[in-house]
């Protein structure tokens, strides 16, 4: 007799995948917020010491802010996307 775990799904997905598309997405949102913050906040006192440094780091911010939401919906839609590693079942030969 087989007491094989079920694990939780939501939407045919996992509970851990839907914790890791849920943290990437508050990460990609709050790099959005922030990258932009920094960008407009160039022309203020200078919280880096230069101009240059906020802005290649304001742009750093935002490109990683993408990144994160790409994949975190890359993640989410795997089976759509055609993402989906295909497992080939094994067959057991049974000898004797």
């Amino acid at each position: 007799m087989s007491t094989a775990w079920t694990p939780i799904t939501y939407r045919g997905r996992s509970f851990g995948i839907l914790v890791l598309v849920a943290a990437q997405l508050l990460v990609g949102f709050i790099h959005v917020g922030f990258g932009f913050w920094l960008l407009l906040a160039q022309g203020t006192v200078g919280f880096f010491g230069s101009a240059v440094s906020a802005g290649i780091y304001s742009t750093y911010t935002i490109a990683f802010s993408l990144c994160t939401l790409i994949f975190a919906v890359g993640i989410w839609l795997q089976k759509s996307l055609g993402l989906d590693r295909h497992r080939r079942s094994r067959r057991v030969h049974n000898r004797g």
